[in-house]
C-alpha cells in the first residue's frame, strides 16, 4: 500500500509510510492444495504465488505449473534464506510491517508471532551469518517472508502474495 498509516497506542503515535497490510493468514495442507490456489487466484487474479522448491516442494511447483498456474519456485539455500529473513527483519525493525492483532485469524496470528519471535542470529561452522528458529515450526514465519520478498524492489510490484506450505 502507498500512503501512511496511523497507529495510536498508549506510548504515542507512530506514523509507519508505505505500511504493509497482513489482511489475511491461509494455511493449506495436503491434499487439494493446487485447487484451492486456483480458487484463490480466481479470487485475486493479479497475484503471484511464490513457493519452496526444495525438496518436497519441487514436486509441488511441477503440479502448479501442470495446471497452469505461474510460480516463482525459491529455493531454500542458506544463502537465500539469509537474504529473505533479513529483508523480513528490516520491514519489521522499519514498522513497516502492520500485523494484526485480532479477528478471526488470531490463532494464526499468535503463531506467526511466536515463530517470529523464536528467530536467533548464529554463526555456521564456516563462519557465515544465519539465522536459526528455535521455535517448535517456522513455517508461517517463512512464508511471510517469501511474501514480503518483493517489497521494496522497484522492480517488480506485487499486489497480492501468496506463499504455499508444502507439508
Amino acid at each position: 500500500h502507498k500512503g501512511t498509516y496511523e497507529k495510536k497506542s498508549k506510548e504515542g503515535t507512530v506514523i509507519i509510510e508505505n505500511p504493509i497490510f497482513i489482511r489475511k493468514i491461509l494455511r493449506f495442507k495436503g491434499h487439494g492444495q493446487v485447487e484451492n490456489i486456483k480458487q484463490l487466484l480466481s479470487q485475486y487474479p493479479n497475484s503471484k504465488v511464490i513457493a519452496d522448491s526444495s525438496h518436497v516442494g519441487a514436486e509441488f511447483v511441477r503440479q502448479l505449473r501442470e495446471n497452469q498456474i505461474t510460480v516463482d519456485a525459491q529455493d531454500f539455500k542458506p544463502a537465500n534464506r539469509n537474504m529473505l529473513l533479513m529483508n523480513l527483519r528490516r520491514l519489521l525493525d522499519q514498522k513497516r510491517l502492520v500485523i494484526p492483532n485480532k479477528g478471526d485469524q488470531i490463532f494464526l496470528i499468535n503463531r506467526l508471532l511466536h515463530e517470529l519471535s523464536g528467530f536467533e542470529q548464529a554463526r555456521t561452522t564456516a563462519g557465515m551469518e544465519t539465522w536459526k528458529s528455535t521455535a517448535d515450526h517456522d513455517d508461517i514465519a517463512i512464508s511471510l517472508a517469501l511474501a514480503v520478498k518483493h517489497v521494496g524492489s522497484p522492480k517488480q510490484m506485487v499486489q497480492n502474495l501468496f506463499y504455499i506450505i508444502q507439508n
